[in-house]
């Protein structure tokens, strides 16, 4: 009966991860490749994607399973799906930094200090500090990542000096990410409405459900990559 459980919490989080993942994938594909502003303010996406949804499923997917490994899983998908999705400006680029922000965030979540199962820490405070620091590092070092790996992976001859000189930049931008980081980790930890045993939800309801999300999420960016939508 044990085994029968650990395997079905298995597929569980298999599904998961590839329903939540898939969502993410497809917020990036549609408009994470936009040109937004506010005003005379220029809002760099890739920053709001991080710190907004980026933060925000990889920490919905820590705190439904308390699996470790699951954020990072998250991010493979995404990056995955985002690859196939003509938006944007550099796609090789915005799919290394998915995954890279996916590598950043385990390391920090990690730490059982920050379990976003911690029933010690209700302080709105106490997450939104933990957010703004994570929406920060994980956007700054998946820049980076991005910038160091994407010209040894696409042969493009880019060079190490190329990311010095665009370090302000990135730092810069990384505030938007924090900021924003700041307001979707508290969310996503302390409200109630995610308080959801998925082990105990319904076997037909739960993969039904994830099915029928997957596959929408999937035949929109196939549609973007083959109709040339955006």
């Amino acid at each position: 009966m044990e085994n029968d459980e650990k395997k079905m919490k298995k597929y569980r989080i298999i599904a998961g991860i590839i329903v939540i993942g898939s969502i993410w994938g497809m917020l990036e594909c549609t408009i994470g490749g936009m040109n937004t502003s506010i005003g005379a303010l220029y809002l760099p996406m890739g920053a709001v994607m991080a710190g907004l949804f980026g933060i925000g499923f990889m920490a919905l997917g820590r705190r439904l399973f308390a699996q470790k490994g699951m954020a990072l899983g998250i991010a493979l998908v995404a990056g995955i799906l985002r690859f196939f999705a003509p938006v944007g400006s550099c796609i090789l680029c915005s799919s290394i930094a998915i995954m890279a922000e996916g590598v950043i965030f385990e390391l920090v979540m990690s730490r059982p200090i920050f379990s976003l199962n911690s029933l010690n820490a209700k302080d709105p405070r106490t997450w939104a500090y933990l957010g703004i620091i994570t929406g920060y590092a994980i956007y700054v070092s998946g820049y980076i990542i991005t910038q160091v790996l994407t010209p040894i992976i696409a042969h493009d001859g880019g060079h190490i000096l190329d990311v010095v000189g665009i370090l302000p930049l990135i730092l810069g931008r990384g505030f938007f990410a924090a900021i924003l980081g700041g307001v979707s980790l508290p969310l996503v930890v302390l409200s109630e409405h995610l308080s959801i045993d998925v082990v105990k939800v319904r076997k037909e309801l739960y993969y039904t459900a994830s099915t029928l999300a997957t596959t929408f999420c999937w035949a929109v960016v196939l549609l973007i990559y083959f109709s040339g939508v955006f």
